[in-house]
């Protein structure tokens, strides 16, 4: 499917584009009112810094931390060859235009990122480097200029390239910039500065061909800071593309909807629609639509566009999965279509062999010090991940899950602006949005938020609650403990307004399942934790950091780290920070676990996806890769609180699958014993930042040991008892460009769940390993497949008879221990016998024989532990 955005209104295009001839754009930058989103031919740096507002484009950033803010136009570049006219009219927005930093400046970026994705170079923003093309324009002294924006500058770009005096303070101006071949082959480009109608300034350059070539963007530049003066703000209008030597893209318009997520579940479709802010005079509501066999199309659901997250939430509850469907998303609701968006509604795969799951984390989308002078954009930007959605969909998946940190708030590719968070954090969730909108518009999709989604290093999220100090022995130097607003991550609890937590939630869950926790928590946040059953698989969907105690508090030992999360004394017990009463996933979520692991209806196999493993799975941290004992970040902590959880899953036999830890690992977990629980497979970064790497042999510096001295036997940095089976341990060069993405063990993994066979097949792909090609690998340590039963591999002490069963084949089985009145565990066996596993010699057992897709069951009690020959028959009919 394309997008299809079929802007026939002047109320939804901000910029109202008016196509003279082919390749040819003009816009007056109109619209109803005032509006943050700029319109479909455009992509801004930031969201939040430009407006359409009294009918013409405004930059509002001023701050001289805010260089050289952009507007990419993204449906017309330049071919390089041919010629071209580019023209619109600025002026300073200051109140007082002389007070106006003089190096403030307004123009055109050309030939920018003509060797990257169109979608990676607009990103180019903020300062001089490799990709951002050449720099013409004008500044609030008046000088006309041209400037190599591929080299660092500083100042005024009119000192440090080439420029001509003109007339100060612009209010209303008009820019030209043309191009014209000349017999060399060179093109002759020519910057016109007018002001009422008089010349005021003018440069010309020949120039080769190559350097013209790619992405335009409009400018405005601030300035350096100037005594007595101000950051220039500006106004553009009327612009103007044309030329032989202007390519036109209408595939590539963006907006005003970007990308649809969407799960079915037990006979419901859950579909959100995430859009552009809109503006309030603009039409509020959307329809979800499903395509006829006649090509007509049926309006299922109406919804609102609600801020301030500009979603639409669709509903359908009697939805037939047994074929797939064509869906659009309709906008307006009613009325004059103003914009579409297409993708396909699955049929349900309940008769296919193997469900495929594909697993993402950590979607940093750049190499660190984007938009510093000197900054190489042609090698450091990785958005929009263009490899992993290609190899990815060469697995063909069933189910995608993003784990979490699909947004990174600081440096990816921006600075965390808490001042302007909601429209700070579109702009980085669009990113996201816009990179992975081919694979959500067709795949169902389960997508968790995590700590730098909400805007914080970690999350200790104490069940919703504000963040406020635990104790002072952590806070900064004049921070009191009594001071509301010095509460921090590690305190537990969210820092950022729960405004906010509750709309970046809307954005990444609102179409998963009905949550089952109903009630609202702390601050009105809410709960999403749920199941969903596709394709004859249970999954749970766990909510691992909401409910986790904060680790600044007076009942811990102090770290001595300057850092409550981070223990790295030898002599320390461990054993110490698992203090009373602390919480993991909560009773209420550890209630619905332990329900999930009995109900087996419509499920031959289950699985759990969190946000992480339940393991400290990291013995070495960071650029340096420093040893760290005990990581509180880690769901290995509290201890009582992840045993609770991983005897929670494996009673049902659950495979386990979680992100974050910026390293892939394969892991058979135990309680009391190594590999008496489930197993978990941690998928790697899509693009990492920050190393992690799993060598417990090395008690100081990281040696990057071969996998004999790590894989095993272990023990993690909280005493659990782990088999390792595999770690993308960093430290190897990978023999791939840029090393700073492909040498952080980037990639996804994928999960293949076979039915029939009742295994679990683990995949790790680096992010450069096209699966297509037959010579193409999977990380070291990858495939690996176990079997579904592998699951609960505690060493029993016995066995009862066993099970012959008639009247239903893998029927599901479940065991109680009479004398607790525990549920031992609950399995859909394979085949018609099964001789059950018990743990207690001296107990005696019920035995519930069950087929739930069709309501029968056989219950017997009194088992005990029996011989190896021993036989029951069980009628189930």
């Amino acid at each position: 499917m394309t997008l299809r955005a079929l802007l026939t209104s002047v109320v939804l295009i901000a910029a109202c584009a008016v196509t003279a001839a082919a390749d040819e754009l003009k816009t007056d930058f109109s619209a109803p009112g005032q509006r943050v989103w700029i319109g479909s031919d455009f992509w801004a740096n930031r969201l939040q810094d430009w407006r359409i507002a009294g009918d013409r484009l405004e930059c509002v950033a001023e701050g001289a931390r805010l260089r050289m803010r952009t507007l990419h136009l993204l449906t017309h570049d330049l071919a390089g060859e041919g010629g071209f006219d580019i023209s619109f009219r600025c002026g300073l927005l200051n109140n007082v235009p002389s007070n106006a930093a003089d190096s403030a400046a307004c123009g055109l970026l050309i030939g920018v990122g003509p060797d990257m994705d169109w979608r990676s170079r607009a990103l180019i923003q903020g300062a001089a480097g490799p990709g951002a093309g050449t720099f013409w324009g004008l500044t609030a002294a008046g000088e006309a200029f041209v400037i190599d924006n591929e080299k660092p500058w500083q100042g005024s770009p009119a000192k440090q390239g080439s420029s001509i005096d003109g007339q100060p303070h612009p209010t209303e101006s008009t820019v030209r910039l043309s191009g014209v071949p000349q017999p060399d082959g060179n093109l002759r480009i020519t910057l016109e500065i007018t002001r009422d109608g008089q010349r005021t300034g003018s440069i010309s350059r020949d120039v080769p061909v190559e350097s013209v070539k790619g992405g335009i963007a409009l400018v405005s530049h601030p300035g350096s800071q100037q005594k007595g003066k101000y950051g220039g703000r500006w106004w553009l209008d009327d612009l103007a593309v044309s030329g032989d030597g202007v390519t036109e893209h209408p595939e590539r318009s963006l907006g005003p909807i970007l990308s649809t997520q969407y799960t079915v579940s037990r006979g419901t479709l859950k579909l959100t629609a995430q859009f552009f802010p809109i503006g309030n005079k603009d039409p509020q509501s959307a329809a979800l639509q499903v395509k006829e066999e006649n090509g007509d199309w049926t309006t299922i659901d109406e919804a609102p566009v609600e801020a301030p997250s500009y979603t639409a939430l669709f509903r359908s509850e009697e939805w037939d999965a047994s074929r797939a469907r064509t869906f659009r998303v309709r906008y307006p609701a009613e009325g004059n279509l103003l914009a579409s968006f297409e993708g396909t509604i699955r049929k349900d795969p309940v008769d296919k062999e193997t469900i495929v799951v594909a697993g993402f984390t950590g979607n940093h989308n750049n190499a660190h010090g984007f938009a510093r002078p000197g900054y190489n954009y042609r090698n450091n930007v990785w958005f929009p991940h263009t490899e992993i959605v290609e190899h990815v969909t060469e697995h063909k998946p069933d189910v995608l899950f993003f784990s979490g940190d699909q947004v990174y708030e600081g440096d990816s590719p921006t600075f965390a602006d808490r001042s302007t968070i909601m429209l700070d954090y579109l702009y980085k969730w669009y990113l996201w949005c816009w990179a992975y909108q081919d694979l959500t518009r067709e795949i169902p999709s389960i997508c968790e938020p995590d700590d730098h989604d909400v805007f914080q290093p970690n999350l200790w999220g104490e069940g919703g609650r504000m963040a406020v100090p635990g104790t002072d022995r952590y806070l900064p130097e004049g921070r009191s403990v009594d001071d509301p607003n010095a509460g921090r991550d590690h305190d537990g609890g969210y820092v950022p307004p729960a405004e906010f937590v509750k709309m970046v939630e809307r954005t990444q869950t609102s179409h998963l399942p009905d949550p089952y926790q109903k009630e609202p928590l702390e601050q009105g946040i809410t709960a999403y934790y749920t199941d969903m059953v596709w394709g004859r698989v249970g999954i749970a969907i766990v909510e691992d950091r909401k409910f986790k105690s904060g680790c600044n508090r007076p009942e811990m030992p102090p770290s001595g780290t300057g850092r409550p999360d981070h223990f790295n004394d030898p002599d320390f017990d461990v054993a110490d920070l698992d203090v009373e009463g602390l919480k993991l996933l909560g009773d209420k979520q550890l209630e619905f676990l332990n329900g999930f692991a009995k109900d087996w209806g419509g499920q031959d196999m289950k699985i759990a996806v969190s946000q992480t493993i339940f393991a400290n799975m990291a013995t070495h941290h960071g650029g340096r890769l420093d040893r760290l004992i005990a990581d509180l970040d880690s769901n290995g902590w509290p201890q009582t609180g992840r045993n609770k959880a991983v005897d929670a899953l494996r009673r049902g036999f659950v495979f386990h699958i979680g992100g974050d830890q910026h390293l892939a690992t394969i892991v058979h977990h135990g309680i009391d014993d190594h590999g008496d629980a489930m197993w978990s497979f941690c998928v790697p970064s899509v693009a990492n930042f920050y190393p992690r790497a799993w060598a417990p042999g090395d008690e100081g510096e990281y040696t990057n040991p071969p996998p004999s001295e790590y894989t095993g036997r272990h023990r993690d940095g909280f005493n659990h008892p782990v088999i390792v089976y595999a770690a993308t341990n960093p430290g190897d060069d990978m023999g791939h460009e840029p090393k700073a993405l492909h040498n952080g063990m980037p990639g996804y993994g994928i999960v293949k769940l076979n039915k029939t066979q009742r295994t679990i097949r683990m995949e790790c792909w680096p992010r450069f390993a096209n699966p297509a090609d037959p010579q193409a690998k999977p990380y070291e340590g990858w495939p690996r497949t176990i079997s579904q039963f592998d699951n609960y591999a505690r060493t029993p002490v016995g066995h009862l008879a066993t099970l012959q069963i008639e009247g239903a084949e893998d029927a599901v089985v479940q065991v109680i221990n009479e004398s607790t009145g525990e549920v031992e565990y609950t399995v859909r066996i394979k085949g018609q016998e099964y001789r059950p596993a018990v743990f207690d010699a001296d107990a005696t057992y019920t035995v519930v024989v069950s087929d739930p897709d069709r309501d029968l069951s056989r219950e017997l009690t009194g088992m005990k532990v029996a011989g190896e020959q021993e036989r029951t028959a069980v009628q189930l009919n």
